[in-house]
């Protein structure tokens, strides 16, 4: 079968697709090292598969988790891929991922999802050194880190009954099928940037009215085990796009205060840093925190 035909045959199928998408690559750059991600999740794992492996990485965007556990169930039973170094990565989330398969042929973020290595304070340390120039013996280096974990511990407060409604229904119905945006729904926060606060503006019987037709209603002992599950560690456990969230809006408030855009005790200088929810991810890169189990399972994967 040529190339063409390949194609024509992958076309209106998402797993053929993504096989056509491997086969080009594996034999364009058959040392490779062939990263198959859930979306835009390359800017953080390429720099560190390169590291740990040692190999050029070409990274294969699968458009959701189900793609990435199709595309590795599809070459698993084709023992002529064995030979090429390929890797499966999927966010945590608030999935059962606990089938065997999964554990031993994917790395599963030990968090919520690789958002979340962006959002604790070392990360941040990293951030304020490196791009916007401070070293820890500055005065405002330390301020910052302040604000920074009144800001998140206010904010976290604040989402975790919808997170832990998430996490309930989640666990309630696997087939779910509810796509959130990258923030709580409109009207569900209230932002006080001045004093570094969230104010909570929902409640239970709000999610479940904004969402009667979208996901089944938990009942309070789920809503309370989901809740004890997530307090255990709320940065790690947290929605990953809502703690990223959180991190920029504390950063684009932090950078308008040093520009002399906003009231500010902090001293000013200048910020090059443009940040946003659709580049943090990218931009924010190399300052991420990484679990070990990453190079662990890079390691067993090379061939």
């Amino acid at each position: 079968m040529n190339e063409k035909d390949k194609y024509i045959e992958a076309r209106d199928n998402s797993i053929a697709k993504l096989y056509l998408e491997f086969d080009l690559c594996k034999n364009n750059n058959p040392n490779a090292f062939f990263a198959f991600f859930e979306g835009k999740d390359a800017p953080y794992y390429s720099m560190r598969i390169e590291r740990i492996s040692n190999k050029e990485v070409e990274p294969i965007k699968c458009k959701g988790k189900s793609n990435v556990k199709g595309i590795y169930k599809y070459l698993s039973k084709k023992n002529e891929y064995n030979r090429y170094s390929t890797g499966f990565f999927i966010d945590k989330d608030y999935d059962d991922n606990e089938l065997e398969y999964i554990n031993n042929n994917f790395y599963v973020t030990p968090c919520y999802a690789i958002e979340n290595f962006y959002c604790n304070d070392k990360c941040l340390e990293r951030i304020l050194k490196c791009e916007l120039g401070y070293n820890s013996s500055d005065e405002d280096f330390q301020k910052i880190k302040e604000d920074y974990l009144k800001f998140q511990n206010s904010y976290n407060a604040s989402i975790l009954l919808f997170n832990s409604w998430y996490f309930a229904v989640k666990r309630k119905s696997h087939e779910l099928k509810l796509s959130l945006d990258k923030e709580l729904p409109k009207g569900y926060l209230q932002y006080n940037l001045e004093d570094r606060s969230v104010t909570q503006l929902y409640c239970i019987n709000s999610i479940f009215n904004d969402f009667k037709d979208k996901a089944p209603i938990p009942n309070e002992d789920e809503l309370n085990h989901a809740k004890e599950q997530i307090s255990r560690d709320l940065v790690q456990n947290l929605r990953g796009k809502y703690e990223m969230h959180c991190l920029v809006v504390f950063l684009q408030r932090i950078i308008e205060e040093l520009k002399g855009g906003k009231p500010s005790c902090l001293k000013k200088k200048k910020v090059n840093l443009n940040i946003g929810d659709n580049n943090a991810i990218s931009i924010l890169a190399q300052y991420a925190e990484e679990s070990d189990s990453l190079q662990e399972y890079v390691i067993k994967r090379i061939k």
